[in-house]
């Protein structure tokens, strides 16, 4: 039935009449189905020994019977067989390439939520770009959205899979029942930035001076920097500071325009004040070893539902191996941040170097205990400064807020 069904499909294709009592092998069947499935080669021989056949047509199509006729029934035999073998291997030749096209097709499918400039939009250009995912194992199907938030709520409303989030909002869900679970992206940080010629040169001028801040109050670059100047100079910033909060373009501009006296921002906007001519008066890893954290911790990673992961644990595994594989292209190819500079919107050469060497300085090399000891120390700080809008009324980090398979 499955030849009958083949040979009617090839009759539809070419207009041909298809009459279901006629012998299956007719000498016309088998160079139309090599013509469409053998490459040259092979075309040649199978249409040769086809157009052989051809001249010794079947001889029941002509309505002879051999009858006892041995030498003419052993030869309709002969060439019976030879029809069979071929065509079974041009089915073959047609069914393997279709099988493999299926089972590209059957690879998981992961959902990441993404901001359109973000750092991770441009690892997905890489990922999808040089075929990482289907390399781990999955396809990448990315969602664009419009801020931090949103991503959040998609990935709770199991719009997404992924996203990308830092873990003191892990730890804080976990608290209230959520099974969210976090993968480390890098360790890319914020610092404070004054101009060249600004008369800020300690924290302890930091008193009564206008100071942006990236983010919202319980920022945790802003919780550290108030942690550490507490610690340090008896100073609580929130008081002492004229505290404006912002997106960093607009507290970028202010600054430039002398209306702040200094901010502190994120990595990218440190990268880019810099290329300025600011100054950096301190990054947020050198606050965190002043507050004796010694580790590296990363505080942005992918977030995902851990029941999820346990249920596709292969897949979350071949989506952080691309991760990481996307990254050390990053890492080792200047011509890739030429091909992904739209995505940065740096407005220069200049600018795009100061983003790549920064990108770089925040990959991570290591992930393990060491490191997951530090951030609960980190959290620990953090509580005592952001209290339960930060951690939720909870002074230490929600067991399972890492992902427990995760660890390089």
């Amino acid at each position: 039935m499955k030849l009958r069904s083949l040979k009617s499909t090839l009759c539809a294709g070419v207009g041909v009449d298809f009459h279901a009592d006629t012998d299956y092998f007719d000498p016309w069947f088998l160079p139309l189905l090599s013509h469409i499935c053998f490459p040259r080669p092979c075309l040649l021989f199978v249409s040769s020994f086809s157009m052989q056949s051809m001249a010794f047509p079947s001889a029941e199509r002509q309505g002879l019977y051999l009858g006892g006729m041995g030498e003419g029934t052993a030869m309709l035999q002969r060439q019976r067989a030879h029809w069979k073998i071929l065509l079974v291997t041009a089915i073959i030749l047609v069914v393997a390439p279709v099988g493999a096209v299926f089972a590209q097709e059957a690879l998981p499918t992961i959902r990441l939520a993404v901001l359109k400039y973000g750092s991770v939009a441009w690892e997905r250009n890489v990922i999808e770009h040089h075929g990482l995912d289907h390399k781990h194992g999955f396809t990448l199907d990315t969602v664009e959205l419009a801020g931090t938030q949103a991503l959040k709520v998609a990935l709770q409303a199991n719009r997404v899979d992924i996203i990308l989030s830092d873990w003191l909002w892990v730890s804080r869900i976990r608290q209230m029942g959520s099974n969210v679970t976090f993968a480390p992206y890098g360790v890319w940080v914020g610092g404070l930035m004054v101009s060249a010629d600004s008369p800020v040169q300690t924290l302890a001028a930091l008193r009564d001076r206008r100071l942006g801040i990236a983010g919202g109050p319980i920022d945790k670059n802003w919780l550290l920097l108030q942690a550490l100047v507490v610690r340090e100079e008896g100073i609580r910033l929130a008081e002492a500071t004229d505290a404006v909060f912002g997106a960093p373009p607009l507290l970028r501009m202010q600054l430039q325009q002398g209306r702040l006296d200094a901010v502190l921002t994120y990595w990218q906007d440190v990268a880019k004040l810099r290329m300025a001519g600011f100054r950096l008066l301190i990054d947020m890893a050198e606050v965190a070893k002043r507050l004796g954290i010694q580790q590296r911790v990363p505080f942005l990673g992918y977030v995902f539902s851990e029941s999820w992961a346990e249920k596709h644990k292969k897949t979350v595994r071949g989506f952080l191996a691309a991760s990481r594989e996307a990254k050390e292209i990053l890492r080792d190819s200047d011509m890739e941040w030429d091909r992904i500079s739209p995505l940065t919107r740096t407005q220069n050469e200049i600018q795009l170097n100061a983003i790549r060497d920064a990108y770089r300085l925040g990959l991570l090399d290591r992930w393990g205990n060491e490191e997951r000891a530090a951030a609960k120390a980190l959290f620990r700080i953090l509580a005592k400064i952001g209290g339960k809008p930060l951690t939720g009324g909870h002074e230490a980090l929600a067991a399972g807020t890492f992902w427990a398979e995760d660890q390089f």
